[in-house]
C-alpha cells in the first residue's frame, strides 16, 4: 500500500497538466500513487495524460462532466494511501512537499496539514509584486493567522488555504467524514471547517510555500465571481453558530472577523453588480438608435438580471453595509456633538450655560438603561404571561402575533394622518384584545395587560449611575429639566415607571410622543416644546442615545443635540442581542443570554449591598445560581406533576425551603419541613426485622466499622447486641466488613434473638415516626413530593418500605438536586425519583459534575441545626429529637455555622435577581440546564486556591450514625510527585473527596481539564 495517494482532477488544462504530473514524479518522497481522473475535458488533456507510463499512475476519464467535487470524491474513493492529497491540474507541487508533510504528520500526529501558497501567472512566473491586490489580500490573511496560530480564526478572516491543492490529510478523515460537499466554489472551505468542528488536529505551515497556485483567466472562481462571493457569504452565515461554539475564548474575535469578511464580500459583490449595471446601461445607450423591438428585448434582459436570485441575494447582503456607510458619512463631522459620560455632559452644559434655558433628556437608554436586550424581549415576556393566563388555544406566539398585527395597523393609520407613525399603548391594547378574541371580559383583560406591561418594564429598567446627581446639578444651575419619550407607552405609564425609579421628582416636565403624535426623529416634538415655551432653538439642549432622533433632529433646527455614545453600554447591548438571536439554535445560547440578564440584575443589587466576605460571595455567585436553577426545575415539575404537598427534608433541604416562597406561584403546592434523616427512617423500616440488603446500607460509609456501623446507622445500641455478635464470630464489632455477604453477618441476622430485639426497637421507632407523619398530614394527600439535595433517595425508599402497606399511603415523588442511584435502583410502584441537575439513568457521564464533590452542595444547603436522631412523645405531640450539641462532629459543625449562615445569605441575595431574569427571559429549566452544567464545571472542576482553602476548612459530618468528621482536605499534587511517585498521586486522587482541588498548586488548569476528560472517557 502506498503511503500517500495524490488525486489530480483534470478539466481543460492541457496547457498545464504536464507540469502538475511532472511535479509529482519529481518528488523527493517516492512512496506514492497518482490517481488522475479527467472530467470529460474538451481539449487535449487526455492525450497529455496518456503519455505517462509510470506504474504508480492510474488514470481514467469521464464520459460526461461531473464537476470538481464529484471528481475529487471519486479519486478519494479509489485512493489506497494512508494520507490523501489533491493537486489541481493547473497547479504545481514543490519538490519536497510530500516528504515534509508526511514527516510532520506522522511524527506529530497531525490529521490535516496545509502550507503557504506561491502564486504564479499563467506562464508559470512567480507573482512577487508586494503591491498587487492578490498579494496584499493573502498577506493580510497570513498576518491574521500568525497572531494566535488558530486555523479556525484564520479561516474566519478568509480562505487562507486558497485551494484544494493545499490539502494533505489522513485517510481517517475521509473514512469518517466523507469527501467534499456539493458546492461549486467553496467545497474546500466547507471541508476544512467540517473537520475542525470534528476536533481533528490541524496545522498550517504558513512560512513554507510548498505549492504553486496558478492564477489565470480560466480559474474556476473567475467564471462567476458574484455567485462565488454569495456562496462564500451563505456558507459563513450558516456556520456561525458552529464556528462560535468551537471558538472558546476567541468567539468575539472570530465573530468580528466573519463580519468583516462578509462585509468585504459585500463590497466585491457591489463592485461586480455595478460593473454589470454599467455594462448593460452602455448597451442600452447604443441600442436606443435601433428599432423599438430590439430595445424592448434588451430591456427584458436587464429586468431579468435585477430579478435574478444572485442579484437579490447580493443586494440583501450589501444593503446593510451601504446603510452603515451612509450613516458614518453623515455623522463624520458631528463628533463635536457626541458625548461619552456625565463629565462631558456637564462640560457642554457649562460651556453653553449663558444661553440655555432648558436641558432635555431622552428617557429610555439615556436616563434609564435595560438589563435585557433587545427591548422586544420585554414585550415577549408580557405575551408569555398573558398566554399562560388565557390558556386554551392561546400560546406565546399567537398572543405576540396579535400584538404585532394591532401595532402595525395603528402605526399605518398614524402615518396616513400625521406622517410620524406613532401609536398609543391604550389604543394598542384595545385593538390587541380584539385580535385575541378571548372569553375573558375585555375590560378585565385590558387592565391586566396594562399592569403586566408596566410591571415588567420596571423589572427591566434601572437608573443609570450618577444620573440622579446630574439632574439635581442641572436644576441647581437654574435650568429647567425635561424628559422626552417616543416610546409607545402613554404618559401615565411612563410617570409610573419614573416614580418607581425615583426620577419623577427630578423632572419639571414630561413630553410623550404617543400622547401628542409628534416624534423626535421628525423634529416635530422639539418644535412643539419650543413653541409651548416661546423659546428659541438655542435655548434648548437635548441629550439622548440616538444620533438622529436625539442629535441631528434638533441640530437641524439650530438647537444643541448631544448624542450620548457609551461604548461599554453599546457593547453590552450588542452582545446581549447577539446571544438572544442565537437562542433559537438551542444548546448553550439560551443560558448565555440568561446569564447576561441575570448578571446585569445582580450588578444593580450589588450597588446597594456590601458583601461581608468570602462565604457570602461564594453563596451569591457560585451556589446561588445553581440552587436557583434547581428551584426553577422544581417549580416547573410540581406544576406539571400536580403535587398536593411538598416536603423539604431536614437538613439538606433547608435552603430550598427558604427559597421556595420567592419562587412559588398561586398554582404551586403548600409546603412543610420534614424532620427526618437516614437514621430515623431506616430505624422505622426494620419493624419487621432487618434484611441483609438493609444492613449493607451502613457499609457505604467510607469509614465504616463493620457491624458497629450497621447498628449505629439504625440507632441500635451496641450493648444490646455485643454478646450475640461474639456468638457469631465478631470478635471485634468495629472491624470493617469488606463484603456484606460475610457469613458472620448472615448468621447474625438469621439469629431469632437478634431479630426479636431489632423488631422491638424498629416497632417503637416506626410507631413514633408514623404519628409524626400523621401529625404533618402526610397520609391525607393523594400525591406528595420530597425535596432534598440527593443523592440516593434513601429516605424516600425506606419510607415506602415502612408504611407502603397503608391504604392511604400517597403516591410519592422525589425531586433532588442530583440523583446518583449508586445504592438504590428500584423504588417500587407510585414512587418516582427525579435528579434535576443530574439524573443517573438518563444523563451522560459528562454531566456528572455535581457528584464529583457532593459535600459542597450538602454544606451549602444544610440547616444550622443538628441532624434528626429520633422522635419524642410530649404529651401526645410528637417532636423531633436532634443530635446533642456536645458530640464531636456537632461541635465542629457549630464552629462553622457562621460561615454556612453567610453562604445562605449570599444564595438568598442572588435569588431576587434570578427570579426576575427567569420571568423576563422565559428561559425554562431545560434550557437553563446547560448553563447549570457550565456553572458546575467552574465550581467543581476549576476552583481557585482561595475557594479550596475556605471550602475544605468546613466541618462535614458523615451522618452514618457515627460522630466522624469527613476530612475534605487532600494533599496537593505537585510536579515532583507526578514525576517520581505517580502511583501514590493516583491513589490519593482516587480517594480524595474533592479531586479537582488537588491540582491547585499546579501552574495551569490544564491538569484539571485532562483529569476531567480522562474520567469521562474512562466511565463512558
Amino acid at each position: 500500500m502506498p503511503a500517500i495517494s495524490v488525486i489530480i482532477p483534470s478539466y481543460n488544462h492541457a496547457r498545464y497538466i504536464a507540469q502538475a504530473i511532472d511535479s509529482v514524479l519529481q518528488q523527493s518522497f517516492s512512496d506514492w500513487e497518482l490517481i488522475i481522473i479527467d472530467d470529460c475535458s474538451n481539449d487535449d488533456s487526455w492525450s497529455v495524460i496518456n503519455r505517462y507510463t509510470d506504474k504508480r499512475i492510474h488514470s481514467s476519464r469521464h464520459k460526461q462532466n461531473q464537476g470538481a467535487h464529484n471528481t475529487i470524491n471519486e479519486g478519494l474513493t479509489l485512493a489506497k494511501g494512508d494520507f490523501l492529497t489533491i493537486l489541481n491540474s493547473d497547479d504545481i507541487y514543490s519538490r519536497d512537499r510530500l516528504l515534509q508533510l508526511h514527516t510532520k504528520a506522522t511524527q506529530e500526529g497531525i490529521a490535516f496539514l496545509a502550507t503557504g501558497v506561491q502564486p504564479i501567472t499563467a506562464d508559470g512566473t512567480p507573482m512577487t509584486d508586494p503591491d498587487s491586490h492578490w498579494t496584499q489580500w493573502y498577506t493580510g490573511l497570513l498576518d491574521n493567522y500568525r497572531k494566535n496560530n488558530q486555523l479556525l480564526t484564520g479561516l474566519c478572516k478568509g480562505n487562507l488555504l486558497i485551494t484544494t491543492s493545499n490539502f494533505f490529510f489522513s485517510r481517517d478523515i475521509y473514512d469518517k467524514h466523507g469527501g467534499f460537499a456539493d458546492f461549486r466554489y467553496v467545497h474546500d472551505y466547507e471541508f476544512v471547517l467540517r473537520l475542525i468542528f470534528a476536533g481533528y488536529k490541524t496545522a498550517l505551515l504558513a512560512d513554507s510555500a510548498l505549492v504553486q497556485y496558478r492564477i489565470h483567466a480560466t480559474n474556476t472562481i473567475q467564471e462567476n465571481p458574484v455567485t462565488a462571493n454569495i456562496e462564500t457569504a451563505q456558507l459563513l452565515s450558516d456556520l456561525i453558530p458552529e464556528i462560535l461554539a468551537h471558538s472558546s475564548q476567541h468567539s468575539n474575535n472570530n465573530l468580528l472577523l466573519i463580519t468583516e469578511q462578509i462585509g468585504w464580500l459585500g463590497d466585491n459583490l457591489q463592485a461586480a453588480v455595478n460593473q454589470r449595471e454599467a455594462s448593460h446601461k452602455q448597451d442600452i445607450n447604443l441600442l436606443t438608435q435601433q428599432i423599438r423591438q430590439t430595445e424592448k428585448n434588451y430591456q427584458q434582459q436587464i429586468s431579468a438580471i435585477y430579478n435574478s436570485t444572485s442579484y437579490r441575494l447580493g443586494n440583501r447582503i450589501v444593503s446593510p453595509i451601504q446603510r452603515l456607510r451612509s450613516r458614518v458619512t453623515r455623522f463624520l463631522n458631528r463628533n463635536a456633538h457626541r458625548i461619552h459620560d456625565i463629565a462631558e455632559t456637564k462640560a457642554v452644559i457649562l460651556k453653553n450655560r449663558q444661553r440655555l434655558k432648558c436641558v432635555s433628556f431622552d428617557i429610555f437608554d439615556t436616563l434609564l438603561a435595560r438589563v435585557i436586550e433587545p427591548p422586544e424581549a420585554v414585550q415577549m415576556a408580557v405575551c408569555r404571561e398573558l398566554a399562560a393566563i388565557l390558556g386554551g388555544d392561546h400560546n406565546t406566539e399567537s398572543v405576540w402575533q396579535a400584538r404585532q398585527n394591532a401595532e402595525q395597523h395603528l402605526r399605518a393609520a398614524a402615518r396616513e394622518n400625521s406622517g410620524d407613525g406613532e401609536c398609543h399603548f391604550d389604543d394598542l391594547v384595545n385593538d390587541w384584545v380584539n385580535e385575541l378574541d378571548s372569553d375573558a371580559p375585555n375590560d378585565r383583560l385590558i387592565t391586566l395587560i396594562h399592569k403586566i406591561e408596566v410591571e415588567l418594564e420596571c423589572l427591566a429598567l434601572y437608573v443609570k449611575p450618577d444620573m440622579v446627581e446630574l439632574l439635581s446639578w442641572i436644576r441647581q444651575h437654574g435650568l429647567k429639566v425635561i424628559a422626552t419619550s417616543d416610546m409607545y407607552l402613554g404618559e401615565r405609564h411612563i410617570r409610573e415607571i419614573l416614580s418607581e425609579k425615583g426620577l419623577l421628582g427630578q423632572l419639571d416636565e414630561l413630553h410623550v410622543s404617543s400622547e401628542s403624535g409628534l416624534c423626535k426623529h421628525s423634529g416635530k416634538l422639539f418644535q412643539h416644546i419650543l413653541e409651548q415655551h416661546q423659546w428659541q432653538p438655542e435655548d434648548l439642549l437635548h441629550i439622548g442615545d440616538n444620533p438622529i432622533s436625539d442629535s441631528q433632529a434638533l441640530l437641524a433646527q439650530g438647537g444643541i443635540g448631544l448624542h450620548l455614545h457609551e461604548k461599554h453600554e453599546l457593547t453590552r447591548r450588542k452582545h446581549q442581542i447577539l446571544h438572544h438571536e442565537m437562542c433559537h439554535y438551542g444548546g448553550p445560547w439560551p443560558g448565555m443570554w440568561f446569564s447576561q440578564v441575570y448578571d446585569a440584575l445582580l450588578s444593580q443589587q450589588q450597588g446597594k449591598q456590601v458583601e461581608p466576605g468570602f462565604f457570602y460571595h461564594y453563596g451569591r455567585h457560585r451556589l446561588g445560581p445553581l440552587f436557583n436553577i434547581f428551584m426553577a426545575g422544581l417549580t416547573e415539575a410540581v406544576r406539571r406533576d400536580r403535587v398536593d404537598k411538598l416536603y423539604f427534608i431536614a437538613r439538606d433541604g433547608f435552603i430550598f425551603q427558604q427559597l421556595y416562597p420567592l419562587w412559588k406561584g398561586d398554582d404551586c403546592p403548600q409546603v412543610d419541613y420534614l424532620y427526618a434523616s437516614r437514621k430515623t427512617i431506616m430505624a422505622a423500616s426494620i419493624s419487621q426485622g432487618m434484611t441483609l440488603d438493609q444492613a449493607r446500607m451502613a457499609l457505604f460509609n467510607p469509614k465504616q466499622q463493620g457491624l458497629l456501623s450497621i447498628l449505629k446507622t439504625f440507632g441500635l445500641q451496641r450493648t444490646e447486641f455485643e454478646s450475640l455478635a461474639h456468638r457469631h464470630g465478631f470478635e471485634e464489632m468495629d472491624q470493617p466488613l469488606t463484603d456484606h455477604r460475610d457469613k458472620r453477618l448472615k448468621d447474625f441476622l438469621d439469629d431469632p434473638e437478634v431479630q426479636r430485639k431489632i423488631r422491638a426497637y424498629g416497632s417503637l421507632c416506626r410507631e413514633r415516626l408514623e404519628r409524626y407523619l400523621e401529625q404533618l398530614g402526610f397520609f391525607s394527600h393523594d400525591t406528595v413530593a420530597f425535596v432534598d439535595i440527593g443523592w440516593n433517595g434513601t429516605i424516600q425508599k425506606y419510607l415506602k418500605s415502612a408504611f407502603g402497606h397503608r391504604d392511604d399511603f400517597p403516591k410519592m415523588s422525589g425531586y433532588y438536586f442530583a440523583f446518583v442511584g449508586k445504592i438504590h435502583k428500584e423504588f417500587g410502584e407510585d414512587n418516582r425519583v427525579h435528579g434535576l441537575l443530574y439524573e443517573a439513568d438518563s444523563d451522560p457521564e459528562a454531566f456528572k459534575t455535581a457528584t464529583e464533590f457532593e459535600e459542597l452542595f450538602e454544606q451549602g444547603a444544610r440547616s444550622l441545626e443538628a441532624t434528626t436522631t429520633g422522635y419524642a412523645d410530649d404529651d401526645g405531640a410528637i417532636s423531633p429529637i436532634l443530635k446533642p450539641n456536645d458530640t464531636a462532629d456537632r461541635v465542629a459543625e457549630i464552629q462553622c455555622n457562621e460561615s454556612i449562615k453567610q453562604i445562605h445569605a449570599g444564595v438568598q441575595s442572588s435569588t431576587e435577581a434570578f427570579v426576575k431574569a427567569y420571568r423576563l427571559t422565559g428561559v425554562d429549566f431545560d434550557r437553563l440546564r446547560p448553563y447549570g452544567f457550565a456553572l458546575l464545571e467552574r465550581a467543581i472542576i476549576y476552583p481557585t486556591r482561595d475557594e479550596i482553602e475556605h471550602i475544605t476548612g468546613l466541618a462535614h459530618s458523615e451522618d452514618f450514625g457515627h460522630e466522624n468528621i469527613l476530612n475534605l482536605k487532600s494533599p496537593p499534587i505537585r510536579l515532583g510527585g507526578l514525576l517520581f511517585h505517580p502511583r501514590a498521586v493516583w491513589h490519593n486522587l482516587l480517594n480524595a473527596p474533592w479531586k479537582a482541588a488537588m491540582f491547585a498548586d499546579l501552574p495551569t488548569h490544564l491538569w484539571n481539564f485532562m483529569f476531567r476528560v480522562l474520567k469521562v472517557v474512562r466511565h463512558s
